[in-house]
């Protein structure tokens, strides 16, 4: 394919640079929909990832009249302006870099799924498993890393060796960018995922109950650090951002660790700033696996405090969503998570990678090179796009992603169990996730008629 000929090309004049020199702290804060046949092309590649087909169909076979006309409004007004011309819309990403940009400090994690030694980053080259294992030798096969060559751009996508306490862990690394000298810093942390008999056991050193302990040990000395630089200046005290998305068991990990970080905060000397810390999660599919689905990797509730597991609340300030695959390419063990308490919901028709590796090669720089993107987003209503930590930004509720990528906001339980249960007629097995993904939506819409209710004083 042409697109991906050329997303190749941009990828190895990345690879060949050391890519040393500092960023603009925003890259983009718009999405040009250029032209529709290089948006279809780029769907090519997505195809092994979709496991439901005639989503959109569905969709608007359940939705009533008044509904279906306002569903993909936005969405198909964009489009068909694009074939005329370039149409830009709102861009939604890089939320860690805007709040370094507005001088806050900002803590990330990127907790890798099982087998893998690094979160993906295919639009930068990058699968995920790159990086040495603890015996040294290479999770893929290749030793890349040993061309000095290969290791500088490797590092200057996931950073080095995170130092402190957690120094010798080989699959712990960090970058970090600075908004001046001793002023607020974005440090960015990656975790691999389970490695234990390539990734089907969770034990060893990246186990989901290790994985969510480095978290809280992370955090712990970077936001210690950042608390005492507010006790010595107290007239530049500002919020802090944890950032966190994970997938499969790292995304497991990912909500088990932000909640025994606010934990932490709660009963820390550094109480005072609690308000200060906000909170933002994502978890990609999370699944506990085999013989580790019981209790918090079975049920984890964001909004509640577990005093037995040590975790807390995240808090009405928290911005959290999960995205689910609605059927993935595993028949057994993977039966995900329940997550409640949180925001917004996405179902993807995707497999369990749920879109992690699409390359969105649509996208030009100034000088019209394509510069490959982590996949997004299209929200059906505004048109607008949603890529990465930029989810954080749509509107609370429970979404269905249809085969293009485009997010349709649920208007009620009904509506969307309907949906989903129409598109399994495609499939067979996994009931367990099925059974699931229909008690997670009704579930939150219930929640939410209830703190509706509350609000406006009862029903009426």
């Amino acid at each position: 394919m042409e697109n991906w000929g050329t997303v190749q090309e941009q990828i190895e004049r990345e690879r060949l640079q050391t890519q040393e020199a500092p960023l603009a702290l925003r890259e983009q804060n718009g999405y040009r929909y250029v032209n529709l046949p290089a948006v279809e092309e780029n769907r090519q590649e997505r195809e092994e990832g979709i496991r439901l087909h005639h989503v959109r169909a569905e969709i608007e076979a359940q939705l009533t009249e008044e509904e279906r006309a306002a569903a993909y409004r936005g969405i198909d007004e964009v489009q068909s302006a694009a074939r005329q011309a370039a149409v830009e819309v709102g861009l939604h990403h890089a939320r860690g870099t805007k709040f370094l940009g507005e001088r806050e400090d900002v803590l990330e994690f990127d907790m890798a799924g099982s087998g893998y030694s690094e979160f993906p980053c295919v639009h930068k080259g990058f699968g995920g498993k790159v990086g040495l294992t603890a015996e040294g030798s290479s999770c893929c096969g290749s030793n890349l890393l040993d061309d000095a060559q290969e290791r500088r751009h490797f590092e200057a996508q996931y950073g080095t060796q995170l130092g402190g306490t957690l120094a010798r862990k080989t699959h712990i690394r960090s970058k970090e960018r600075r908004d001046e000298e001793a002023g607020p810093v974005k440090r960015r942390v990656t975790m691999a995922g389970p490695l234990a008999v390539s990734g089907a056991s969770n034990s060893g050193d990246y186990s989901i109950e290790n994985l969510r302990q480095y978290m809280l040990t992370a955090a712990q000395e970077y936001l210690t650090s950042v608390f005492r630089r507010f006790d010595e200046r107290e007239s530049n005290v500002h919020p802090v951002h944890i950032i966190i998305k994970g997938h499969s068991r790292g995304a497991v990990a990912a909500g088990e660790g932000a909640k025994m970080i606010k934990h932490w905060i709660h009963g820390s000397d550094y109480r005072q700033y609690e308000n200060l810390v906000r909170f933002e999660l994502i978890q990609y599919d999370p699944v506990p696996g085999f013989g580790s689905r019981s209790g918090v990797h079975d049920v984890i509730d964001l909004a509640e405090d577990d005093a037995e597991n040590k975790m807390a609340a995240l808090g009405e300030n928290a911005e959290t969503t999960v995205v689910y695959s609605l059927h993935t390419q595993h028949t057994f063990w993977f039966t995900p998570q329940t997550v409640s308490g949180v925001k917004r919901i996405i179902l993807t028709p995707f497999d369990h990678n749920v879109g992690l590796k699409q390359v969105d090669a649509t996208q030009r720089d100034g000088e019209g090179q394509i510069v490959p993107r982590r996949g997004a987003f299209m929200d059906a209503g505004g048109g607008e796009v949603y890529r990465g930590s930029g989810l954080n930004e749509l509107g609370e509720g429970v979404y269905i992603a249809d085969e293009n990528n485009v997010l349709v906001r649920m208007p009620d339980a009904a509506s969307a169990v309907g949906i989903i249960t129409r598109l399994w007629r495609q499939v067979s097995g996994q009931g367990d996730r099925h059974d699931k993904l229909r008690e997670v939506v009704e579930a939150w819409f219930a929640t939410h008629e209830e703190e509706h209710e509350e609000e406006h004083g009862g029903t009426q």
